[in-house]
């Protein structure tokens, strides 16, 4: 077994979870300001209750000159794209609409729909459920790439190996002069 590819593959993808939730949900000071706390919020319109018309009014809250542009989507979590799917129009007609060619993303409005399960899972008070907007405006910086060094004098005496993993990274929304992203607040 290749130890040394196998444990670079697993610090691989646990130090990609965890830039994920950063990225997400960073507070900024020693960590990136994640994209739910770097972007404007729009309020459900009722306590508790998230519907198709708060979806509309979070599209429409955002500037027209941002919603044409090519990184524009949605970004939700996968048990809020569920809520989202059972969603109906007037006519009782499905607001949701799968992607049925390979590589082509779900869609929601005409929109393109990004799961990201370190956002809110559940509709409920505080919650910020929903992103939507330019979603290219969120810039992830990194210095370098993932640095995996192996540690074999450190532990010599106990016969073992130790293996630590380093990145570098930073986020942030870049807004220029409106917000291009805005989040749904549950009420």
């Amino acid at each position: 077994i290749n130890l040394e590819a196998w444990l670079g593959e697993a610090l691989g993808t646990r130090l990609g979870r965890i830039s994920n939730t950063r990225f997400t949900l960073g507070s900024g000071g020693a960590q990136p300001r994640g994209i739910i706390t770097a972007a404007a919020t729009k309020s459900t319109a009722t306590n508790d209750v998230f519907a198709a018309d708060d979806v509309l009014k979070l599209i429409h809250d955002v500037d027209p000159a941002y919603r044409s542009r090519p990184g524009v989507g949605f970004m939700m979590h996968d048990a809020i794209l569920l809520t989202v799917r059972l969603f109906k129009d007037g006519f009782g007609q499905y607001l949701f609409q799968p992607g049925i060619q390979l590589g082509v993303p779900d869609r929601l409005l005409g929109y393109p729909i990004t799961i990201n399960q370190d956002m809110a899972s559940s509709v409920a008070d505080a919650a910020k459920i929903l992103v939507f907007g330019d979603l290219a405006s969120y810039k992830v910086r990194r210095v370098r790439t993932m640095r995996l060094r192996r540690l074999d004098e450190l532990y010599a005496a106990t016969d073992e190996i130790g293996f630590i993993a380093y990145i570098r990274q930073d986020g942030d929304l870049l807004s220029w002069g409106t917000a291009p992203l805005k989040v749904l607040l549950v009420a």
